[in-house]
Protein backbone atom coordinates (compact mmCIF):
# COMPACT_ATOMS: atom_id res chain seq x y z
CA UNK A 1 0.00 0.00 0.00
CA UNK A 2 1.42 3.07 -0.60
CA UNK A 3 0.38 6.23 0.60
CA UNK A 4 1.30 10.07 0.14
CA UNK A 5 0.25 13.18 1.22
CA UNK A 6 -0.36 16.62 -0.91
CA UNK A 7 -1.57 20.05 -1.57
CA UNK A 8 -5.29 20.37 -2.81
CA UNK A 9 -5.62 20.95 -5.99
CA UNK A 10 -8.73 22.35 -7.78
CA UNK A 11 -8.81 19.03 -9.70
CA UNK A 12 -9.30 17.36 -6.60
CA UNK A 13 -12.74 19.52 -5.91
CA UNK A 14 -15.11 16.29 -6.78
CA UNK A 15 -13.34 13.96 -4.69
CA UNK A 16 -13.21 15.75 -1.76
CA UNK A 17 -17.07 16.25 -2.03
CA UNK A 18 -17.40 12.50 -2.47
CA UNK A 19 -14.98 11.59 1.23
CA UNK A 20 -16.56 14.69 2.91
CA UNK A 21 -19.97 13.25 2.38
CA UNK A 22 -19.61 9.69 2.59
CA UNK A 23 -17.66 10.23 5.64
CA UNK A 24 -19.85 13.17 7.40
CA UNK A 25 -22.85 10.94 6.71
CA UNK A 26 -20.99 7.85 8.64
CA UNK A 27 -20.41 10.60 11.36
CA UNK A 28 -24.04 11.85 11.55
CA UNK A 29 -25.51 8.31 11.57
CA UNK A 30 -23.08 7.34 14.64
CA UNK A 31 -24.15 10.47 16.40
CA UNK A 32 -28.01 9.59 15.77
CA UNK A 33 -28.13 13.18 13.64
CA UNK A 34 -28.10 11.86 9.90
CA UNK A 35 -31.51 13.83 9.20
CA UNK A 36 -29.35 17.01 9.42
CA UNK A 37 -26.77 15.75 6.18
CA UNK A 38 -26.49 18.46 3.93
CA UNK A 39 -23.53 17.44 0.41
CA UNK A 40 -20.83 19.61 1.05
CA UNK A 41 -21.74 21.59 -2.09
CA UNK A 42 -25.03 22.99 -0.24
CA UNK A 43 -23.38 23.17 3.28
CA UNK A 44 -23.68 27.17 3.93
CA UNK A 45 -19.73 26.62 5.44
CA UNK A 46 -18.19 25.83 2.28
CA UNK A 47 -17.56 29.51 1.04
CA UNK A 48 -14.94 29.69 3.30
CA UNK A 49 -13.70 26.43 3.37
CA UNK A 50 -11.38 27.05 0.69
CA UNK A 51 -9.68 29.85 3.24
CA UNK A 52 -7.63 27.27 5.17
CA UNK A 53 -4.33 24.80 4.04
CA UNK A 54 -6.02 21.45 2.75
CA UNK A 55 -3.88 18.12 2.72
CA UNK A 56 -4.94 15.39 0.41
CA UNK A 57 -3.88 11.39 1.51
CA UNK A 58 -3.37 9.26 -1.52
CA UNK A 59 -3.48 5.26 -1.77
CA UNK A 60 -1.99 3.97 -4.35
CA UNK A 61 -3.04 7.20 -6.43
CA UNK A 62 -6.56 7.11 -5.36
CA UNK A 63 -7.97 9.86 -3.57
CA UNK A 64 -8.36 8.70 0.24
CA UNK A 65 -9.13 11.69 2.53
CA UNK A 66 -8.62 15.04 3.47
CA UNK A 67 -7.46 17.82 6.14
CA UNK A 68 -8.44 20.89 6.53
CA UNK A 69 -7.06 23.52 8.49
CA UNK A 70 -5.81 26.67 9.97
CA UNK A 71 -2.39 26.99 12.49
CA UNK A 72 -3.84 25.83 15.87
CA UNK A 73 -7.24 24.72 14.52
CA UNK A 74 -8.22 21.28 12.76
CA UNK A 75 -11.11 22.74 11.02
CA UNK A 76 -11.77 18.95 9.00
CA UNK A 77 -10.53 15.58 8.88
CA UNK A 78 -12.18 12.66 6.56
CA UNK A 79 -11.15 9.68 5.62
CA UNK A 80 -12.84 7.83 2.54
CA UNK A 81 -15.11 5.05 5.03
CA UNK A 82 -13.59 2.15 2.48
CA UNK A 83 -9.60 3.64 3.72
CA UNK A 84 -10.14 4.11 7.40
CA UNK A 85 -8.67 1.97 9.99
CA UNK A 86 -5.60 1.52 8.14
CA UNK A 87 -3.00 3.54 9.76
CA UNK A 88 -4.32 6.25 6.56
CA UNK A 89 -5.21 8.94 8.97
CA UNK A 90 -2.23 9.04 10.85
CA UNK A 91 -0.03 9.50 8.20
CA UNK A 92 -2.39 12.18 6.68
CA UNK A 93 -2.49 13.76 10.00
CA UNK A 94 1.42 14.05 10.40
CA UNK A 95 1.93 16.01 7.60
CA UNK A 96 -0.61 18.88 8.98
Amino acid sequence: MQVRTRCFQSLDYEDLCRVHDAARLQEMKIGGVEKYFIPFKEAPYWYNFFDSEIRIVEVNNEFAGFAAYKPHNLAYFYIDPQFQRRGIGDQLLASV
